[in-house]
């Protein structure tokens, strides 16, 4: 399904279209949404999500979620990261960023920003796809958010956040 690419470690990414298939044959089929960021493409610098897109959350009625974030190649998208992250209903911000600062990177596995900042690609900064816990209680929607993480990162081959 996925597409390779070669380079030191040999992975599997499948395309934002390949996961949506997937995520439709799945218990979280009625539970994702794609969500814009409002990061101008024009402008590399900046690396957080607007105000705008944490208020979409908060305004669906968001705690806990979880996340895939996307690189482009050849003009296709493939998923490279899952996280799991609470809306401003819970903290102050989400933590979605789209560093490729290795300073932020986890030193002791390998890494999306180092697979992006070795292969010279970059993150697709204007939207993400969300997947949002089912359960209604605030804190299962917490422990639900980790184990949606957990089976997106086995099942569609992606790094941690």
């Amino acid at each position: 399904m996925g597409k390779n690419f070669q380079y030191t470690k040999q992975f599997s990414f499948y395309t934002d279209k390949e996961i949506e298939e997937q995520l439709n044959k799945s218990d979280y089929k009625h539970s994702y949404k794609w969500f814009d960021t409002d990061i101008p493409t024009n402008n590399p610098k900046l690396i957080r999500p607007s105000d705008s897109f944490e208020n979409k959350l908060a305004e669906a009625g968001i705690f806990y979620f979880t996340y895939i974030k996307f690189f482009k190649m050849n003009n296709q998208l493939y998923g490279i990261v899952a996280g799991k992250t609470k809306s401003k209903l819970v903290n102050r911000t989400s933590d979605v960023n789209f560093t490729k600062n290795l300073k932020y990177a986890p030193k002791t596995k390998w890494n999306a920003k180092e697979f992006l900042t070795l292969n010279n690609l970059e993150w697709e900064k204007s939207k993400i796809l969300v997947i949002i816990p089912k359960q209604i209680e605030v804190g299962l929607k917490e422990k639900e958010a980790k184990q949606i993480e957990n089976w997106l990162q086995k099942e569609f081959n992606l790094f941690g956040s």
